[in-house]
């Protein structure tokens, strides 16, 4: 993983992701989500999305990690019941109010980072305080590289949908 965490790459002090970076890496996103819900028996709720655990390779291939609070439902139960865990920020909202989670809180997740990844910032930056801060610097530089409209209509869109009730 020579380019380190999404996290870096997206908000650190390197080049900016031309949009069909953003793009592969989103659907990178999706397509380990995909596996880790559909193609593995038991799925797999990985319960942790978020920047810093997307690892990307040289060529910008993506690979999920850190599964240290990853959850195995089998196919017969559509739900598990399990303390709260995960990121602030990156958190399901039903799972706030119930324990009971499935693979949607992954959904949920990964349109939050998808949000990030269009805006080129965080969403809300909370401090050792505990008070969320919006990060504005960084929201110009993301813009200035899209090139695809329809992309720019689509993206923002389905990180949308991810997050809807």
């Amino acid at each position: 993983m020579n380019r380190g965490s999404l996290e870096k790459v997206l908000f650190g002090n390197g080049p900016v992701l031309d949009w069909e970076k953003r793009y592969g890496i989103a659907l990178g996103m999706a397509r380990g989500l995909a596996y880790l819900h559909s193609g593995c028996n038991p799925k797999v709720v990985h319960c942790d999305i978020k920047p810093e655990n997307i690892l990307l390779h040289d060529d910008l291939q993506v690979k999920i990690s850190d599964y240290g609070v990853c959850k195995f439902i089998s196919y017969e139960k559509s739900k598990l019941l399990t303390p709260l865990r995960g990121t602030r920020g990156y958190l399901a909202p039903e799972w706030l109010t119930s324990y009971a989670i499935s693979e949607k809180i992954d959904v949920y997740s990964y349109g939050m980072v998808l949000l990030e990844l269009v805006r080129g910032r965080r969403n809300c930056l909370f401090q050792s305080g505990g008070t969320g801060n919006d990060d504005t610097d960084g929201n110009e530089r993301c813009f200035n590289s899209i090139s695809s409209e329809e992309r720019m209509v689509y993206f923002p869109e389905l990180a949308l949908q991810c997050i809807r009730k």
